[in-house]
């Protein structure tokens, strides 16, 4: 379950950051990790061809240090959770990153509120049945 959430919310970033993304790094950076009792079981940082805004999936080399610079993140994220507990962990992982967000624009932030309101969503829906 927390591996779909992972992916939807990774489709999510990816597909309603409001930034124009020149090279397709930043959005190719974009992966999760879940982490269960202080283990990695998952992760995920997949290179998305779509995200080139010149459609060219040529001259993209930065893709794999966009990637590696994403799961580099995620792990180092993960090594400072507590160890009694499962985490979705999903992170931009260009260094560049929270200044676009400090600049108006949404990276992370909207997915963030997705998963929130998903979250709250399915509470509701589980209540009521």
């Amino acid at each position: 379950m927390v591996v779909g959430v992972g992916e939807r919310v990774v489709k999510y970033a990816r597909e309603h950051g409001s930034y124009t993304d020149h090279t397709g790094n930043l959005r190719n950076s974009i992966g999760y990790v879940v982490v269960q009792y202080g283990r990695i079981i998952a992760e995920s940082f997949k290179y998305n061809r779509r995200v080139r805004p010149d459609g060219n999936p040529k001259g993209n080399k930065g893709a794999d240090e966009a990637h590696a610079k994403g799961l580099e993140h995620a792990r180092s994220v993960a090594r400072e959770l507590p160890a009694n507990k499962t985490y979705l962990v999903w992170v931009a992982g260009m260094e560049y990153a929270k200044y676009v967000e400090a600049k108006g624009f949404d990276v992370l932030e909207g997915s963030g509120n997705w998963v929130e309101s998903t979250a709250e969503n399915s509470k509701r829906s589980s209540l009521d049945s």
